[in-house]
């Protein structure tokens, strides 16, 4: 067995040290944004230091492209999780456990809309493959329901795939303002609880035909 090259850390500790910096990175730049966040932040934050991260990705440039290339390929894993879960067949019951599978996704992982918020605002052209994605998986679950009679038939199913888009990131665009009106963090378990029953009340009762309503 070769040993190790002197001066280099071990493949584990390499491999963990990257993984931390591509972590407090992530969450950095979610909370933060891509301008506001240097590399003695993320240094800082992941505990190394700023050579380690040129060592790896080069430029600030290189981490973030790497850092939306994960969050990209994550999210899109999650949403696929959530609208290839066991749906109900009937459209009431799809609100309902599209509402429950979201819950479980983001628990924990909210900051990976928040980076895709500040990459939507700083590198539109970066996130677009990202809402593309998203926006066919809901739009094809939209037409299963439609091709059952679950739907009414005046439903714009292009405009509601977006409206149900608009009510998962909308509180994430205005988290800052939601906090500042209500007192309360805009994804504290009670925002989130009370949001999720309106949203879902609005539509059972705004797009589901008749018969299929409670």
């Amino acid at each position: 067995m070769n040993a190790a090259r002197p001066g280099r850390p071990p493949k584990d500790a390499e491999k963990n040290a990257r993984q931390d910096l591509l972590d407090a990175a992530i969450r950095s730049f979610a909370a933060e944004g891509f301008r506001k966040v240097s590399l003695a932040d993320i240094a800082a934050e992941a505990g190394v230091s700023i050579g380690l991260i040129r060592h790896y990705f080069g430029s600030k440039d290189g981490l973030i492209e790497e850092c939306n290339r994960i969050v990209a390929d994550t999210l899109g894993r999650m949403f696929r999780r959530m609208l290839e879960a066991e749906l109900p067949g009937d459209g009431a019951g799809f609100i309902d456990e599209l509402q429950r599978q979201t819950r479980i996704e983001f628990e924990g992982r909210i900051y990976l809309l928040f980076y895709l918020k500040q990459l939507s605002l700083d590198q539109p052209e970066a996130s677009a493959a990202v809402f593309r994605e998203y926006f066919n998986l809901l739009q094809n679950e939209l037409n299963r329901l439609e091709a059952q009679g679950f739907l009414r038939s005046d439903v714009n199913k292009v405009w509601l795939t977006f409206q149900l888009m608009f009510m998962q990131m909308g509180p994430v665009y205005l988290s800052e303002q939601i906090e500042s009106i209500l007192g309360i963090p805009a994804h504290s378990l009670d925002a989130i609880a009370q949001r999720g029953e309106e949203n879902t009340r609005m539509l059972k009762l705004g797009v589901l035909a008749r018969g299929d309503e409670q």
